[in-house]
């Protein structure tokens, strides 16, 4: 199944959560083909995102064949509202629906459909096949909440919202073209996140007569998974104020508007409506005289859920909460991704990134171990992408890693790779005779003696211990072998780091094996092995000789440094 565009969310929901008086929304779309109130989120089958991988084949009304202009929904689409009226339409007379047609071929027409009552910026965009699917749509850069059908809400008590703007739209091509709704049919889909998890709507108003504040507390859980956050303020021939607030930040009013109705809409941020913190959502309207007129607001959530439900409380006392999965068998999906192009970058000494790409949005995982066909560990994002990047950490210096990478689509399809190998950086080894249990007696001085490393070691700087509480450091160092090769490194006083110096090369190599001379000459108080020969990790260092700042002579004092190439 391709996939025209980047990164998708993995979820989608839809909450619609509105201040007092709530009531749950009534829309004819279902789940199982029965009862009010469900609004499935449903990919359409005509389009690539659903069956481009499935063949392209069967007859005009096949379930599974991807439609000419589907492409343009998946690019430029966000909440859908579709069906199969299962007959073929007259594309000329689906045109004499449209304010304005948009695009057009001899197998489909694309739209904007007027709706009575609303200005032209909420015309809803539809699509028409002649084989008989329809698609209204608002663009992808529009709020959820747009396709709330305010004006339904002001007919006649009971004030329920009976439709949207998406539902009214097709009904409005169906009656132009003469076919008739099946509402088991239809199903709603966001494009802009198309593994549907759950979706939830409550309403309500406040009016005059009732109280001049509503509000409602909201909780979104730290495992959510969130898309979308949105809302919406809508009033109506209101002779007072009205405002949306969450946590006494104002969102949205409005002055009186006696004669008419207003509405707006927008997106909140993450930290308007954060995880984990308990919201406050207030509609209110002022203290002045309240003779006619209503306000209603909206919160909209595309998400996906996590452990813990979202939990809302006071006044919202209608809550509506059902789930939606990925139509499988609607799809009829039985090719698995295709996995291309894995590669590893950014090997570090502990860690390194996976990456691939599959030719349909689809979930990583990564499969890992010291052993080849061993595979111990496994990482995996539940993301639907078709680019897949994935980090492993933890892992040991200087070791070889086998791995390989799966994916598995909307309809549980898998894909795994053959085996791939990387192996970590080696860790810097450093010559480092470490502190000393008891380091006195120190006095400044010079030390002469060998070092003999038994791996390779790379040098840029020399860092000497101090006793604590002192400034113990070391002036000078030479180290130089047999063949006249020399470096030196010199101290220039108390600045920066001046327990390190550098040495006059950008860096040398102490090669596994060979013989080193070394002369240190040290400063007031550092620390000593009082040995005439010491091992450590990385090789062995001798004292041939130290001589005092008094002229005394020992054969058994060895500085306590590190010689490495990465500052420690």
């Amino acid at each position: 199944m391709g996939i025209q565009f980047g990164l998708k969310v993995l979820m989608v929901s839809i909450v619609l959560v509105m201040v007092a008086s709530s009531v749950v929304v009534d829309t004819k779309g279902t789940e199982d083909g029965g009862g009010k109130g469900i609004i499935s989120l449903e990919v359409p089958s005509f389009v690539s995102i659903a069956s481009a991988r499935s063949g392209g084949g069967g007859g005009s009304n096949s379930g599974d064949a991807t439609r000419e202009g589907t492409q343009i929904l998946e690019e430029e689409a966000g909440i859908c509202f579709h069906t199969n009226v299962q007959q073929e339409i007259n594309l000329t007379v689906a045109k004499e629906v449209y304010r304005r047609t948009e695009h057009e071929t001899g197998d489909y027409t694309i739209g904007a459909v007027a709706l009575p009552g609303y200005p032209e910026t909420e015309d809803v965009h539809v699509y028409v096949h002649k084989d008989g699917w329809i698609a209204a749509y608002y663009p992808n850069y529009e709020p959820i909440t747009k396709i709330i059908d305010w004006l339904d809400f002001l007919c006649p008590p009971p004030r329920d919202i009976t439709s949207t703007k998406l539902e009214d739209a097709i009904l409005k091509m169906c009656d132009g073209v003469n076919v008739t709704l099946i509402w088991t049919q239809t199903k709603y889909h966001d494009f802009r996140a198309p593994n549907a998890d759950r979706m939830m709507i409550v309403t309500g108003a406040q009016r005059v007569g009732g109280e001049r504040v509503g509000t409602f507390k909201i909780e979104l859980p730290g495992d959510l998974l969130v898309g979308e956050r949105s809302w919406s303020h809508f009033a109506a021939n209101s002779s007072n104020s009205s405002s949306l607030s969450i946590d006494e930040h104002t969102i949205n009013s409005f002055g009186p508007c006696r004669d008419g109705v207003v509405t707006k809409y927008g997106t909140l941020t993450q930290t308007q409506l954060n995880l984990d913190e308990i919201h406050t959502v207030r509609l209110g309207h002022g203290d002045g005289i309240w003779t006619t007129g209503e306000a209603v607001s909206a919160i909209a959530l595309i998400y996906r859920t996590g452990a813990s439900p979202i939990e809302i409380g006071e006044k919202c006392d209608s809550l509506w909460n059902v789930p939606t999965e990925y139509p499988k068998e609607l799809i009829n999906d039985t090719v698995p991704p295709v996995i291309t192009n894995v590669t590893v970058t950014d090997i570090t000494t502990d860690s390194a990134t996976i990456k691939w790409d599959t030719d349909e949005i689809a979930y990583s995982v990564v499969k890992y171990g010291k052993t080849s066909g061993v595979y111990t560990k496994l990482v995996w994002s539940p993301l639907f992408i078709t680019t897949h990047l994935m980090g492993l950490t933890e892992l040991l210096p200087g070791t070889s890693y086998y791995f390989v990478v799966n994916s598995a689509d909307q309809s549980g399809n898998w894909a795994g790779s053959s085996e791939f190998c990387f192996t970590t950086e080696g860790a810097d080894a450093v010559f480092d005779t470490g502190a000393p249990v008891n380091p006195y007696h120190n006095i400044p001085g010079t030390h002469n003696g060998t070092i003999t490393p038994n791996q390779t070691i790379e040098v840029v700087m020399l860092y000497t211990y101090s006793c604590p509480g002192t400034g113990g450091h070391s002036e000078y160092m030479k180290i130089w072998n047999e063949t006249g090769w020399n470096a030196i490194a010199n101290w220039h006083g108390y600045k920066e780091d001046w327990h390190n110096i550098s040495f006059d090369t950008s860096s040398f190599t102490l090669v596994e094996g060979e013989t080193y001379y070394y002369s240190i000459k040290t400063g007031a108080y550092p620390q000593i092995h009082h040995t005439d020969k010491l091992s450590t990790p990385c090789g062995v260092i001798t004292c041939s000789e130290f001589m005092d700042a008094n002229g005394k002579r020992y054969d058994n004092w060895i500085p306590a440094i590190k010689l490495f190439r990465v500052e420690a």
